[in-house]
């Protein structure tokens, strides 16, 4: 970024020195300023006022620019010269600039007085300039970008039209200063009642936490251990009810999962409980030494899950119609020979004993199958064939 030019002036009569870097509309301001005190108080002659500050731009720019016009320069007067400065050196058309971020200026959030002086500022740069707003222009450019609040204040208060920018500026000040209170105010109330409301929930927060511990505990129920699944593949349970000694799988479960807020881990002792009496009572009673004091080691249980009714019809169904499709492709080919021309009744009547025989051997499998299973789940076909008199 380019560096801005400066003034300094020692001594209101010691002639000024505009130091090198980029000529701003703010710099020309100063250095004319600053050029006028120093013939006020020297009394410098109009004729001779360029000449006696012209070599205080040590800027080499601008001292160039000077000695190559310094003829016409020196004979006009400063009024002129500063013209002359301004149009040479200042950013192309930078009075329209300057006019126009006046214009779209608003207050915003800002104190109006505050934002009314930065206006003025600015104003005072383009003085001299066709580009000058006169003090009506800038008043009625004052009235009309303050904020809504305000706005409605000024426009209750009726100000007079034949009051000066200053005096205008001044009654619009104090109106601003009455809303800014009252915003202070609102937010002071406001701060007080959050903290207020602040104090009131963590107050209840601390009178009961162990209510919002218990919310967050029980909001969920936690998945199975390992020992209480294991248990409940011993103990013939279900994995979504948790209870042991269930004739359903976890997919046929009509009651559900537990209360997560009531749930308590399962143990060998909850299975011990639900177990069936009859099972109980046939352990001990076929058992004739039985002891309490050395209670014999507990038998050990079938760990595969037994398939359920479901898998089981299924599994018939199957073999139903797998026998179907065998017997009736037998007798396809049977039909076949004794129909054809010119059978043999050997031969039909081999085929006839073969059928029969394939259907016995499967007879077989099946009754084969049955015993094994019964076999396999022998007290559990036990338990559900007991009878009510042997309890």
């Amino acid at each position: 970024m380019t560096k801005s030019a400066s003034v300094e002036q020692s001594a209101p009569n010691k002639p000024p020195k505009l130091l090198p870097g980029e000529l701003t509309p703010e710099v020309a301001r100063d250095w004319d300023n600053a050029c006028t005190t120093y013939f006020m108080h020297k009394e410098v002659n109009a004729p001779d006022q360029v000449k006696m500050i012209a070599f205080g731009m040590l800027d080499p720019r601008l001292h160039m620019w000077y000695l190559a016009q310094r003829a016409i320069l020196d004979a006009g007067t400063f009024a002129d010269y500063m013209t002359a400065l301004k149009n040479g050196w200042l950013d192309t058309h930078w009075d329209t600039r300057l006019r126009k971020k006046v214009l779209g200026s608003r207050q915003g959030t800002r104190p109006f007085y505050e934002w009314a002086l930065e206006l003025q500022n600015q104003n005072t740069l383009l003085y001299g300039n066709a580009a000058h707003l006169s003090d009506i222009q800038l008043r009625n450019q004052l009235e009309a970008n303050v904020c809504n609040e305000l706005t409605t204040a000024v426009l209750r208060a009726r100000l007079a039209d034949n009051l000066t920018l200053r005096e205008w500026i001044e009654e619009v000040k104090h109106l601003d200063d009455k809303r800014l209170e009252d915003v202070a105010s609102h937010k002071k109330i406001a701060k007080e009642l959050y903290k207020s409301s602040k104090r009131t929930t963590s107050s209840y927060q601390n009178k009961a936490p162990s209510s919002s511990k218990t919310f967050n505990s029980s909001s969920r129920l936690g998945p199975l251990t390992e020992t209480e699944r294991n248990l409940l593949v011993e103990h013939k349970g279900c994995f979504k009810c948790r209870k042991f000694y269930v004739s359903h799988c976890s997919k046929e479960c009509t009651d559900g999962a537990p209360e997560a807020s009531t749930y308590k881990a399962l143990t060998e002792a909850d299975a011990n409980a639900a177990k069936p009496k009859t099972t109980r009572a046939r352990t001990v009673a076929a058992d004739s030494k039985y002891d309490l004091l050395a209670a014999p080691k507990r038998p050990t249980m079938f760990r595969s899950p037994l398939p359920s009714l479901c898998e089981v019809k299924k599994l018939r169904k199957n073999v139903v119609k797998e026998l179907r499709k065998v017997l009736k492709d037998r007798g396809s080919e049977l039909e076949e020979h004794t129909t054809s021309q010119g059978t043999n009744i050997a031969s039909v009547l081999r085929k006839r004993i073969e059928t029969l025989a394939f259907i016995e051997t499967n007879k077989e499998h099946l009754e084969r199958l049955d015993r094994e299973m019964r076999r396999k789940y022998e007290d559990r076909y036990r338990t559900s064939h007991t009878p009510e008199g042997s309890k």
